[in-house]
């Protein structure tokens, strides 16, 4: 039987707010992960058995083709014009700008990086980094240049979005004119050369250039390796994501991921609201300046942990865009689509990982400790594409923002099929692992379920021993945030004086009874489910 998604454990029924279930499960996470790749590296103090999955990988619809990636690399560099700036550090950091959207008024929404890719001054960067929101409908884009590294980048032109690309979060920008509005026709910019995101290897060498919010204006570079490639449903191509240890932290999003020869492979994405999502992750600084600090300001990354890097290939028909002179509107988010009254989804499925069919290849109701995936995957009905939609991972009932996926654009049309996958190389760990599915803010749907071993297969039994009917039956993890979805399915119900036997595993659960108008009929906490358990409704005096 279908219900508007239970939500925290507080609530009864109807939906709920994706802000209000973070602010309050959203607890610094112990161990280290990835945003939309797969693996991750445990911080040493955090034992192997709590680490929680990381990467999620961003699905697509099966009523709707996967996006075709690009089918040639950019443009290579024209041997008989300008040279870029090759693998020199300094000179690479010249070539890196910060960028920051203002309004009419002067205020500055926030700040992101980019990369020069050509001397006439175009530039590559994320598209949420100039996207337009309903917050911030910025009239100016600021370009600031770096002269000395250990100066703050000068605001130095401005530009216009040529190319904009929000499923694969890709963006080029033109520059048009100096800081006063003059039009200016540049020849002789420093950049970086284009690559071949297709020749990089496991275990090559990168170096990350951007601004990060945090510790001023200054051109920030860290090293990593490569790590790894994720797919990702919605893009014809294996390499959707390269996976670093490369720290990339608020504000680097859009800079520069460069190879040991100096060329553009990657570009850093940290996947989420504006893109400030980061591993084990601590608001220590006013970073916007307002004199606070707090939720509203960047975070500081603590210990390593793995990232995302958009493959340059994907960014080919971005790049032509700035070539061939054409202008974008960057509006995505300003008028999000209001789906709230016609979307649906279903109870989420688990499974070890999803074929090039985009199908579970099992159906599990728990996977084993050292497994190094999960995947989630649910149907869909009333959708539209544009609207803002977030999958959101729990473990042991914090969000794993690193494992999540907020504020994404829906690219899969009214109804079918949708997955997202978590990933952590070292497995991920014993506890309760749940799945929810928000759209424009509203809960959809969750799933919950024990990852680890000694959580075996079994049965329990519901007695109705009342003269209430049972409509709904919720059960989770104890240390789950969510109710999870109705375990009796669209049609069944458990009559009065009638019993039911319901699937689940070993170990502690919540079960919560609803009647037919979703109002609570009884709740059971820290119950120990062992095969041939009984819940008796009402409880049984003891």
């Amino acid at each position: 039987m279908d219900v508007e998604g239970q939500s925290a454990k507080t609530a009864i029924s109807g939906p709920v707010a994706i802000g209000a279930s973070i602010a309050a499960f959203a607890v610094i996470a112990t161990i280290l992960v990835l945003v939309m790749g797969g693996g991750s590296s445990s911080d040493s103090s955090a034992p192997p058995t709590t680490a929680a999955p990381a990467s999620t990988t961003a699905p697509t619809s099966t009523t709707a083709p996967a996006a075709a990636a690009p089918t040639t690399a950019p443009t290579a560099t024209d041997p008989a014009g300008p040279q870029p700036v090759g693998a020199d550090p300094a000179a690479l950091a010249r070539a890196s700008v910060q960028l920051a959207p203002l309004m009419s008024d002067g205020f500055q929404c926030w700040t992101g990086s980019g990369t020069i890719i050509d001397p006439s001054g175009m530039i590559l960067t994320n598209s949420h980094v100039v996207a337009s929101e309903p917050d911030c409908r910025w009239e100016s884009m600021t370009v600031a240049i770096t002269d000395r590294t250990d100066s703050p980048a000068e605001p130095t032109y401005l530009a216009e979005v040529a190319g904009f690309d929000p499923i694969i979060d890709v963006a080029t920008l033109r520059i048009v004119s100096d800081m006063d509005g003059n039009p200016v026709n540049l020849t002789d910019l420093p950049f970086v050369n284009v690559g071949d995101s297709d020749t990089v290897e496991v275990g090559d060498a990168l170096t990350m250039f951007g601004y990060p919010a945090i510790g001023g204006n200054t051109i920030s570079v860290t090293n990593g390796i490569v790590s790894g490639f994720s797919r990702e449903a919605g893009i014809d191509d294996q390499r959707a994501w390269i996976k670093t240890d490369a720290t990339i932290s608020g504000g680097n999003s859009g800079g520069g991921a460069i190879d040991s020869s100096g060329n553009l492979v990657g570009i850093p994405t940290t996947a989420g609201i504006r893109g400030e999502l980061t591993a084990d992750c601590r608001v220590l600084e006013d970073t916007n300046g307002d004199g606070t600090v707090d939720g509203t300001d960047s975070c500081i990354p603590i210990g390593g942990f793995l990232n995302g890097l958009r493959p340059i290939r994907l960014a080919a028909d971005v790049i032509s865009a700035v070539r061939s002179g054409d202008t974008a509107d960057p509006t995505i988010g300003a008028d999000p689509v209001d789906v709230i009254s016609t979307a649906w989804a279903g109870t989420p499925l688990f499974g070890p990982d999803v074929t090039l069919g985009d199908e579970l290849t099992e159906i599990v109701d728990t996977l084993p400790a050292d497994s190094p995936q999960v995947c989630a995957f649910w149907e869909y009905d009333g959708m539209q594409d544009g609207a803002l939609y977030d999958t959101v991972w729990y473990f042991d009932g914090t969000v794993i923002d690193e494992s999540s996926s907020f504020n994404s654009t829906w690219s899969g049309g009214s109804f079918g099929t949708w997955w997202a996958c978590a990933t952590n190389t070292d497995g991920i760990g014993t506890g309760s692992l749940e799945f929810a599915i928000f759209v424009e803010g509203e809960q959809l749907a969750s799933g919950a379920m024990y990852v680890g071993d000694g959580h075996l297969p079994m049965f329990y039994q519901i007695n109705n021993l009342s003269d209430s009917e049972i409509c709904y039956v919720f059960a989770s993890p104890t240390l789950a945030a969510l109710w999870g979805g109705d375990r009796l399915g669209e049609t069944e119900t458990v009559m009065l004086g009638d019993s039911i036997q319901l699937p689940l595993t070993t170990g502690q659960w919540d079960v919560l009874l609803q009647g037919c108008d979703q109002q609570p009929l009884e709740t059971y906490f820290d119950f120990f489910m062992a095969d041939g358990a009984q819940i008796n409704f009402p409880k049984l005096a003891d």
